[in-house]
């Protein structure tokens, strides 16, 4: 169906399909309002998580994210980097009740989530999740913390929001490039091996030895297997010691000790396991 239009003070007469008609008369005011969580452009610095007993914190400092709770360890950049899209553009799944007075009708009194976005401006923006929206189903009712109106969050909306804390660690060695060190020390039980470098140039000295000239790209599979294998587990747990097998010790240009990874192997010639003194085991192969 077609219908004529006119735009005030102007005389030209327009003509629009039911499509607008039904937008602008009989649809649901509410649903003119914006349904972005996170509306704020400014750029994101913090994101704190607290989901029943547990509170997971990112912080950036620089150019780089470090989760600081529950454990304090290096953030996989390329899981954060989602999680901040999803925060930026994610919407609620639709109004249930404008000017709240007894929030705790619907959980909102103690959730039992809260998601806390912090931005360069200081500004902050937080969301509160409560009770099951229904009998039925995994949707939650929520509310963003000074708004007194509750929406509801489905279930793919409260997953995007929610990442598991394993997969915002970062599943490396070490977070360093071959580009910064200028040597490494790896002390084992056999003894101490020193690789350094002279410009393009790799030798490596035994034990104090004279320094011999070795593959750059013997080094280079080393370097990779430290800072760009991923683990395929992580546990959060306190360095086996008595499974050590060796300490790998990267230095800066200035001489000074920029990283240290502990390797550990499990017994008959099970899993090895990278820890670089955060509490994080990351298990290899």
């Amino acid at each position: 169906m077609l219908f004529r239009s006119r735009v005030d003070g102007d005389d030209d007469v327009l003509v629009v399909d039911d499509a607008l008609h039904d937008r602008a008369i009989d649809d649901d005011v509410r649903n003119w309002r914006s349904r972005r969580l996170f509306p704020d452009e400014a750029e994101i610095v913090e994101v704190v998580v607290v989901n029943g007993a547990t509170t997971t914190r990112l912080e950036r400092a620089g150019r780089r994210w470090s989760m600081t709770s529950p454990v304090a360890t290096r953030a996989d950049a390329a899981a954060v980097d989602g999680l901040l899209a999803v925060l930026g553009r994610v919407e609620h799944d639709g109004f249930v009740a404008d000017v709240v007075e007894e929030p705790g009708r619907f959980g909102l009194d103690e959730p039992s989530v809260t998601i806390e976005v912090v931005r360069d401006d200081g500004e902050r923006e937080r969301l509160l999740i409560g009770g099951p929206a229904g009998i039925v189903g995994t949707s939650r009712f929520a509310m963003l913390e000074g708004v007194p109106m509750v929406i509801q969050l489905a279930e793919p909306t409260l997953v995007s929001l929610l990442p598991g804390v394993g997969s915002l660690v970062e599943a490396t060695g070490t977070g360093e490039r071959l580009a910064d060190v200028r040597f490494l020390v790896i002390d084992s039980d056999l003894g101490s091996v020193r690789l350094e470098r002279d410009l393009d140039r790799w030798s490596v000295a035994i034990d104090d030895g004279p320094p011999r000239s070795v593959d750059p790209e013997l080094v280079a599979g080393l370097f990779e297997t430290l800072s760009e294998t991923r683990a395929s587990d992580l546990q959060v747990q306190s360095f086996p010691l008595d499974l050590e097998v060796a300490t790998v010790v990267l230095h800066g240009f200035d001489g000074r000790p920029i990283d240290a990874v502990r390797i550990a192997r499990e017994p008959d010639r099970g899993r090895w396991a990278l820890e670089n003194g955060d509490g994080v085991l990351r298990l290899l192969p």
